[in-house]
């Protein structure tokens, strides 16, 4: 196979993924227009990214590497507008009207403006993050938060896979009024936990269960 048609054949596995970005944006149209405006390039970002990655795309990538073309392994904030780009270096003609916004700059700037926002600006070059987990002990010993905080924490983490709201809040409210005492401001983190499969043993004794090789053990579901 010659360059020119081994080019020919990446072109026209990127067209189709381009075909299937567009069909899956299609599909949630309505769903987008709901979003805030300025929340909705994101989301059309978010869904051509999904649209690629629910393919195997290994092999396509093997040939951009080969190729020496990006091979979209490190675009997920403008991931459109980098298929763009490759099928231009392959001979695709583009209007200027048909390219993409989300270009990588404007990935990079939302991610900045993003994390500024939910993380705070950085009062200190350097200084490291100091992330401690709170439980439920911390409430029994208040005076722990603001040693804590003398000694350098700026990030109190709550694990919510354990415990409840209300006790999720006394921790927050203990964290303000340390904070406060103090001076020293800190940020808080609450780490949502994902979906868990739960399973047990069924008619097992779990600490005296001898384990062969090839053997199971039976198991039920909770619903």
């Amino acid at each position: 196979m010659t360059m020119n048609e081994s080019i020919d054949l990446l072109r026209l596995r990127l067209h189709a993924i381009e075909a299937r970005m567009h069909e899956v944006v299609n599909i949630h149209t309505s769903v987008i227009k709901k979003l805030p405006k300025a929340q909705q390039l994101s989301a059309i970002n978010l869904l051509n990214y999904l649209a690629l990655r629910n393919e195997d795309i290994t092999a396509l990538q093997d040939s951009l590497h080969l190729l020496g073309l990006s091979s979209l392994s490190s675009a997920e904030s403008h991931i459109y507008r980098q298929l763009q780009a490759i099928l231009a270096i392959t001979g695709t003609e583009f209007q200027l009207s048909d390219l993409d916004r989300c270009t990588a700059e404007y990935g990079f700037q939302q991610l900045r403006d993003n994390c500024q926002q939910l993380f705070g600006t950085d009062t200190k070059e350097g200084k490291p993050a100091v992330m401690v987990t709170f439980d439920n002990s911390f409430l029994e010993k208040p005076e722990w938060v603001r040693s804590l905080l003398g000694s350098g924490m700026n990030i109190a983490r709550i694990n919510c896979a354990h415990d409840n709201e209300e006790l999720w809040l006394k921790l927050i409210e203990l964290l303000h009024e340390a904070s406060q005492d103090t001076g020293i401001p800190c940020k808080l983190y609450m780490d949502l936990a994902g979906p868990k499969i739960r399973v047990k043993l069924y008619q097992c004794d779990l600490y005296n269960m001898p384990i062969f090789y090839k053997s199971y053990m039976p198991m039920v579901s909770n619903k």
